[in-house]
């Protein structure tokens, strides 16, 4: 592995493309988004939806596209696209063939996850230089790949569609709103007229209204605004895990705020404290509110991914602010222009709710499917924070070539386990195979996060949902 990820480090080198230095390729990353589908298609065939199961044959394109991108990096130099035909054709025929959709639409789908997959990777990683390894980039282009594939196919489906039920409406409004700023993002890179304040603001109103708010409104009859407000105050439960998140909300501003005015550095485990905010934050609407929490994971992201906009243009009134924020609580990571490592938080709480193919049950909670889609808050809010901590204060044995802790290692595995008993005990969770299935998990994911020098909050999630899965 070591020798192969040496040819294609300077394969893509001599392509001109600048990768996350102080980094392995992570070519092991290649994987997790496809397995993560595929595996839950499986493993809950009841639940999946058609779209799903498109989604799942796709991903065995992507994984395709992924191992031959690979071995032409590290056989003929220089990657040109002429390694595509086959993962191509594959995904052409098992569309046609197992889902008998029409000749059409099974090209379609197995060249967007071929030359689409392909070309928008080496795109991602010529124009954000320095953000990312090529495995990291992997995951953030098979993630747009299927969310956009997904979104098409939802949308077109939901046009014809009479009744939606709460899971169906959380879905459509996540899609298209992060759709929309996407679109932002991308119209920003595309016109440099528009990095300017009014111009920016006129186009992302605009965005907004036209191609989120008013196709939401005709497709599902009623105000999608409405609807949330709505759910927010449907009854006692609803309002109080709004009440935690206001209040989580203002106590991380504050925390911030304080340090800001401090203008020192903040240190790892200052920074950890918001992992162990998100846990509080996130796990009561998993359990109380689901399609809440699904609706909100993803407003926090996409606002995460407008402020940062706002950061790297330096747009009034908050640019300037958010840019201080950045240089305080910046990772080492964070080498590129975008602030990788503060939108991969909301990602890693929120991304086994994105991938699992039902997360809510009847009862508005994760119900039997707690643990996998609590995957993030597991691995990164419990067990890289208690890693962290424990590592820097008390770490005094290095693992071979890291600059991890056994001692870090230890509380993270213990400090995972226990949240696990403590779930098992009061009765959210239940079955010896569960606890077993659990403990691998843990164990596996707390080695991987000592011996990793990947985003901790873009891999582990998923390595961990896969292996509870």
């Amino acid at each position: 592995m070591g020798d192969l990820s040496t040819k294609v480090a300077l394969t893509v080198k001599r392509y001109g493309i600048k990768v996350r230095p102080n980094a392995s390729t992570g070519l092991w990353v290649f994987p997790l988004v496809p397995l993560a589908v595929i595996v839950s298609a499986l493993r809950h065939p009841n639940e999946v939806s058609v779209i799903y199961q498109y989604a799942a044959l796709l991903c065995i394109g992507l994984l395709q596209t992924s191992l031959l991108f690979v071995l032409h990096c590290s056989r003929k130099g220089q990657p040109d696209g002429s390694h595509l035909m086959l993962p191509t054709a594959i995904t052409t025929v098992a569309f046609y063939s197992y889902f008998k959709t029409g000749f059409v639409f099974s090209i379609c789908s197995g060249l967007f996850s071929s030359f689409g997959y392909y070309k928008l990777l080496l795109f991602t990683l010529k124009v954000l230089p320095c953000s990312f390894t090529i495995g990291e980039a992997s995951i953030v282009v098979q993630a747009a790949i299927l969310f956009f594939y997904t979104t098409v196919l939802n949308v077109i489906n939901s046009i014809a569609q009479v009744t939606f039920t709460k899971m169906q409406t959380s879905t459509l409004i996540i899609q298209l709103g992060v759709l929309t700023v996407a679109l932002i993002c991308w119209l920003c890179y595309r016109f440099k007229s528009l990095r300017k304040p009014i111009p920016f603001y006129m186009m992302a109103v605009f965005s907004c209204v036209f191609f989120l708010f008013v196709p939401l409104h005709l497709i599902l009859n009623f105000s999608p605004i409405l609807w949330i407000l709505q759910l927010m105050i449907n009854d006692a439960r609803a309002m109080r895990v709004v009440s935690i998140w206001i209040f989580g909300s203002l106590l991380a501003f504050l925390v911030a705020r304080s340090q800001m005015r401090g203008a020192k550095k903040a240190t790892t485990i200052q920074r950890k404290a918001f992992h162990i905010l998100a846990v509080l934050m996130f796990t009561p609407g998993l359990v109380m509110e689901c399609s809440l929490t699904f609706i909100a994971s993803a407003v926090i992201l996409s606002i995460f991914i407008v402020f940062d906009v706002m950061r790297v243009l330096c747009l009034p009134p908050f640019g300037q602010a958010f840019q201080d924020t950045f240089v305080v609580y910046g990772d080492d990571k964070d080498v590129g222009i975008t602030a990788l490592t503060a939108l991969y938080l909301p990602v890693a709480c929120g991304i086994p709710m994105f991938v699992h193919p039902s997360p809510c049950d009847i009862t508005d909670s994760a119900g039997f499917y707690l643990l996998p889609v609590m995957s993030g808050l597991l691995s990164i809010g419990i067990g890289d924070s208690a890693a962290s901590a424990v590592g820097s204060k008390c770490g005094r044995f290095h693992w071979k070539h890291s600059k991890k802790t056994v001692e870090g290692t230890l509380a993270s595995i213990i400090s995972q386990a226990l949240i696990v008993y403590c779930l098992f005990y009061y009765g959210f969770v239940s079955g010896e195979e569960t606890l077993i299935r659990s403990g691998i998990a843990i164990v596996v994911t707390s080695l991987m996060e000592a011996k990793t020098t990947q985003i901790d909050n873009l891999v582990l999630p998923l390595l961990m949902y896969i292996l509870l899965v």
